[in-house]
């Protein structure tokens, strides 16, 4: 179950002057600048990333420093600089996002890759359209940053809108995020926090989908279903052993399974899907190592033979019945 906290407008007592320190002139700028948010300290980089649908992208990234000392992995916020802000007047905002997330860790409620923990507020980060903020699986690097800037524990933050949000909590994150990575073309997903940007994907563009109509996808916390060579692997995590068990027990005689897919580590492909998709099997992903991940797979008992089939952005997989 999703837990959620509303933060409605940011606490103007959150962040103080005082509370911000810096170690360049407005003059001559250089990086990092450091600002501390009570114990944790957030180091800026001003930098660019290259886009391949259009130019450079200036963006300003905030890693944190000290949440792991509260349980919370670190926290990576890039944020798209406009183009009226100058390089030293790098927000604010996000600083309150790490004063939260600090918060969480001292009372256990620690933030994952699987959408465990949400933060929602109208026109989060000065934006008209962003409301959901969440978080996903490390980039593998970010352009143009020290080499030792990234911590190697952490998450790094993705901001998605009201529509955006609307179908990932309907058809599952994976495919609405995996839309968010696909508009720009960068795997596993977008990494720069666009405050003006449009939406991505919508519920329009669900319309005919199967998912939901045909068979009720289970969502638990941390499986993936992917395709390596001819293996589909789907992985359980330890702890939710059980609870699958739990599920395949309760099945009624013929009773399909599905199950909800997060984004493995390991993949570097993501299928995706909307209205008038024609292609079997759709999606991007960098196509170094030839790893699939689906959205949702739905296992089919009592089959003849085994089998497999690409549906939509998920998978269709025929079990026999000793298989099962």
């Amino acid at each position: 179950m999703d837990l959620k906290t509303s933060v409605l407008s940011p606490d103007p007592d959150v962040i103080s002057d005082r509370e911000i320190v810096t170690n360049v002139s407005s003059s001559t700028p250089s990086w990092p600048q450091v600002a501390k948010v009570g114990d944790i300290t957030v180091s800026i980089y001003h930098h660019t990333i290259p886009n391949s649908r259009s130019d450079d992208v200036s963006c300003w990234t905030y890693v944190s420093s000290g949440l792991q000392s509260v349980g919370q992995p670190e926290l990576v916020i890039t944020l798209r600089r406009r183009s009226n802000e100058r390089p030293l007047d790098w927000s604010r905002e996000p600083l309150d996002w790490f004063k939260i997330v600090a918060s969480w860790g001292r009372s256990g409620r620690i933030i994952d890759a699987f959408h465990t923990h949400l933060l929602t507020s109208h026109h989060w980060l000065g934006s008209k359209n962003l409301e959901t903020v969440t978080y996903g699986q490390p980039h593998r690097g970010l352009p143009n940053l020290p080499p030792d800037a990234l911590p190697h524990v952490r998450l790094h933050g993705i901001a998605l809108t009201a529509n955006e949000t609307l179908v990932a909590k309907a058809y599952g994150w994976t495919r609405a995020i995996g839309h968010y990575g696909l508009s720009n073309r960068w795997w596993p997903y977008t990494p720069w926090i666009d405050r003006d940007r449009s939406d991505c994907i919508t519920l329009d563009d669900m319309q005919g989908t199967m998912r939901l109509r045909t068979f009720d996808v289970k969502k638990v916390r941390g499986v993936s279903f992917r395709w390596i060579d001819s293996s589909l692997i789907l992985e359980i995590p330890r702890a939710r052993a059980l609870e699958i068990r739990a599920l395949v027990a309760a099945l009624r005689d013929e009773e399909v399974l599905a199950l909800d897919s997060c984004l493995h580590p390991e993949s570097d492909f993501c299928a995706t899907w909307k209205a008038g998709q024609s292609k079997a099997l759709h999606g991007y992903g960098t196509g170094t190592t030839d790893v699939k991940n689906f959205a949702f797979v739905v296992f089919c008992p009592q089959q003849e033979s085994d089998s497999w089939l690409c549906l939509e952005d998920g998978c269709t997989s025929g079990l026999s019945s000793e298989k099962y």
